[in-house]
């Protein structure tokens, strides 16, 4: 493998070295605070499941990034999407609405995506698997989020080519429990939250959360000066855990997801300082996202293994009328789209138990999904109405073998076949009907190497293969254009190290790596025919990051992380929306250096108000994304920016009252940005300052 590494990664890799000298010298005084700790306080170890099952996370030869529940709360992180753009590696595009990011991590990922299909990072939740497009999940009673960095098709399937983020949400516990909610700030944003677990009986237990948001839309409508529309967020989820014997747990989930009015965002760049959009006011009023899931999970523990058998049902439902903003485009064009997606899957898996010396897992996987997505253009007779099925199937497994007490390797392989049909119907004045198959197999995996230098910190390499499937593209027009793209792949080589103490109080990992990547995906236009097409150009990205958390002094801890990385498009490619692309490009939406900062505070208070025991706890997040390329061409730059959020609470018995604050620099950036013609940009703006407060009370 070493071989196949570039003169960059070599480079790279004597940093690790240097730094694994750093650590080295740092490892006593951690130590020795470990050894300091009080056995009073009681510390939660914090397993992930990166891998189908429970390990700590310096035992993972990858890198993954962890977000806690009560980092989540203690952040106010209302969604997946929020979360995602505080984790260093990771950059999301959006365009503002619930249905439109696109997720790229390390520089990997589409550089135009070219349908609902075409995404390059995995989502799971609760072992559930959905596109990367749902990011706008709320973040409803999530106990953890694992971001996985580098393919992981071997685990997790096609289109993880970037990597995976992984959800588990809270299990219903066997003690009575639960909590309300309730918030108010700027712009009219409300939230309602409750979650109740309830006991049915010593083997029965019921989980039910609700959280309902409102808020005025931060872009205003240009006529009247009124908010564009009034956003309505709805997350409900109800879980029942049986265990049915000693050794056997059934496991049932049901959720839903609705967003009612919001908007994909075209509006004129450069933002006004109250952005607004000129469009027709109420063509956004019937604009809705719903995403139902249903999973069924049974786990049996054998004597030498654990036995895992999920079958899930998905359903998402979305309508959405986009409109390109008149000042920057007269003729203000109006579409309407609406989706209609069902998937249904089986997966059965074996693995080791946990705290196995020998860790394995296998399976068995097939999925089948129908989904309609059907385009009407306003004021023209022109229509597309495309209807794409596809069934996978898929054998994997993963072995981790300890060569000595300190030295293990890891092989991991996924045999995959696809089955794609697509039919549409395009029309204009006359009706023509059009129909594709696809059918392509394909092995990804990985092969990684970990060496234990001391009981804390590990070293590791791993060479993995990712793989992004092949289709037809969203957006075609016409039988000419509807020609399926090639799938993308990617070569990715990582080194680092993790060292994290025994108590997991402190933490540092870091990492080097380098992407090969072949035929990913641009879209093409020609401005004459309106014909559209994918185009499969290669890139590549190499770069560094750093990531740990450290307790400064009682009470206050910091956690942070810094990564480095440089995407380049590394081939010409002509035709494509908005000019020709140059070899050397930068990838979109990809800055050089972005950063974290998390500090949080706690502190025990005197009594006062008749108050008993009250304690400060308060959170302090920093976010800085440099400067990126707005698009393929390189046409301009979305300028770099910085993201303050603050929340301080005051805790006493089994209630809190907190207040908060949301991009306190009060920066206005841009989510994306785009050129749709010399001079003329569009793109959608971030929200504003806000400050707010909220209650919450736990029983």
């Amino acid at each position: 493998m070493t071989s196949l590494l570039s003169p960059k990664i070599h480079m790279a890799a004597k940093y690790v070295l240097v730094g694994t000298q750093i650590i080295l010298l740092c490892t006593p005084l951690i130590a020795s605070a470990d050894q300091g700790t009080s056995e009073s306080e009681p510390v939660e170890i914090i397993v992930v499941t990166a891998r189908q099952a429970a390990e700590l996370e310096k035992d993972v030869p990858f890198s993954l990034s962890v977000i806690g529940g009560d980092q989540l709360q203690e952040s106010r992180v209302m969604t997946l999407e929020d979360a995602l753009r505080s984790t260093p590696g990771v950059m999301v595009y959006s365009s503002g609405d619930s249905n439109q990011s696109n997720i790229r991590i390390r520089g990997v990922g589409s550089l135009n995506p070219v349908s609902m299909d075409d995404g390059s990072v995995s989502l799971s939740v609760d072992d559930v698997f959905l596109s990367s497009r749902h990011s706008s999940l709320a973040t409803l009673d999530t106990k953890q989020i694992e971001v996985l960095k580098g393919p992981q098709g071997t685990l997790f399937g096609r289109n993880s080519e970037a990597g995976a983020i992984n959800v588990t949400t809270n299990k219903p516990t066997d003690y009575f429990e639960g909590h309300v909610r309730g918030e108010f700030g700027d712009n009219n944003q409300k939230l309602a939250e409750a979650v109740l677990n309830i006991p049915i009986s010593d083997s029965v237990n019921t989980r039910l959360a609700v959280r309902r948001q409102s808020q005025d839309h931060w872009v205003d409508l240009a006529d009247t000066g009124e908010p564009l529309t009034e956003i309505q967020d709805l997350a409900v989820r109800g879980s029942l855990l049986w265990q049915a014997s000693e050794d056997t747990e059934i496991y049932f989930i049901g959720s839903n997801h609705k967003v009612e009015n919001d908007v994909s965002l075209m509006v004129a760049m450069p933002f006004d300082d109250s952005p607004e959009l000129d469009v027709t006011s109420g063509i956004f009023d019937d604009n809705k996202k719903d995403l139902s899931t249903y999973s069924l999970k049974v786990i049996h523990r054998l004597n030498t293994a654990q036995f895992e058998s999920i079958t899930a049902y998905t359903e998402s439902d979305f309508q959405a009328a986009k409109a390109i903003d008149c000042n920057a485009d007269p003729a203000c064009r109006v579409v309407n789209e609406n989706s209609l997606e069902k998937v249904m899957s089986q997966e059965v898996r074996l693995s080791s138990l946990d705290n196995s010396h020998l860790f394995w897992v296998g399976g068995f996987y097939i999925g089948q999904s129908e989904r309609s997505f059907n385009s009407i253009y306003i004021s023209s007779i022109y229509e597309q109405m495309r209807d794409y099925e596809t069934l996978s199937y898929a054998g994997f497994g993963e072995v981790t073998y300890p060569v000595t007490d300190r030295v293990k390797v890891t092989g991991g392989l996924r045999y995959t076949v696809d089955s794609k049909k697509y039919d549409a119907n395009y029309v204009n004045m006359t009706t023509t009907e059009d129909s594709r198959t696809i059918n392509d197999d394909y092995f990804t995996g990985r092969t990684a190497l970990s060496y234990a230098l001391t009981p804390d910190i590990n070293l590791y390499g791993v060479y993995a293969r990712g793989y992004k499937s092949g289709g037809v593209s969203d957006y075609s027009t016409s039988v000419g254009d509807s020609e399926p793209y090639d799938a993308a792949t990617v070569n990715s080589y990582e080194a680092g190290f993790k060292l994290e103490s025994a108590t997991q109080k402190y933490s540092l990992k870091g990492a080097v790596y380098f992407n090969d990547v072949k035929n990913d995906h641009l879209l093409g236009y020609d401005s004459d025919t309106y014909a559209t097409s994918v185009i499969n150009v290669n890139t590549q990205t190499h770069g560094m990051e750093l990531e740990g958390a450290y307790p400064l002094v009682s009470g206050l801890t910091l956690h942070g992380g810094i990564n480095y990385t440089d995407a380049e498009i590394t081939e010409d490619a002509a035709g494509v929306s908005g000019g020709d692309v140059s070899a050397g490009n930068g990838v979109p939406d990809v800055a050089k250096w972005n950063a974290m900062l998390g500090i949080g505070y706690f502190k025990y208070l005197p009594d006062f108000w008749g108050i008993s025991a009250p304690v400060l706890n308060s959170r302090l997040n920093w976010r800085y994304i440099g400067d990126r390329p707005a698009d393929a061409q390189n046409h301009f730059d979305l300028e770099e920016y910085n993201k303050i959020d603050l929340r301080i609470s005051i805790e006493f018995a089994d209630a809190e009252l907190y207040v908060w604050g949301d991009n306190l620099l009060d920066e206005q950036f841009a989510l994306y940005g785009t050129e749709i013609s010399p001079g003329v940009r569009i793109g959608a703006p971030s929200k504003s300052r806000s400050f707010g407060a909220g209650f919450n009370y736990n029983f």
